[in-house]
């Protein structure tokens, strides 16, 4: 899923002004982020580490794979790694871990 940013008044506005209010609504969309992502492991920690999984699976062994889906499967995967489900070996390879 991607999010547009946009600003609609800027005329008249210092850049200050504009970076400040910028810096508000991002912190609150990564708040609101975060707490999606708690909730998500409170009520379904499986299902997410599945769909994560699952997206390790495709991603490793697809023949071929549309850029829709690769997006949406790296999504699934940076939410692993972000979690702690995917870590990155010293070998360079990927390992999944579930911690239920």
């Amino acid at each position: 899923m991607f999010f547009q940013v946009s600003n609609q008044m800027t005329l008249g506005e210092t850049e200050t002004t504009i970076v400040e209010r910028l810096e508000k609504v991002l912190a609150q969309i990564i708040e609101h982020e975060e707490n999606a992502r708690q909730t998500l492991l409170e009520k379904k920690p499986k299902v997410v580490f599945n769909h994560i999984g699952r997206a390790y699976g495709i991603l490793a062994n697809a023949h071929s794979i549309s850029s829709k889906e690769t997006m949406n499967l790296l999504s699934l995967m940076r939410l692993g790694v972000d979690m702690g489900f995917v870590f990155r070996a010293r070998n360079g390879r990927w390992w999944t871990r579930c911690s239920f």
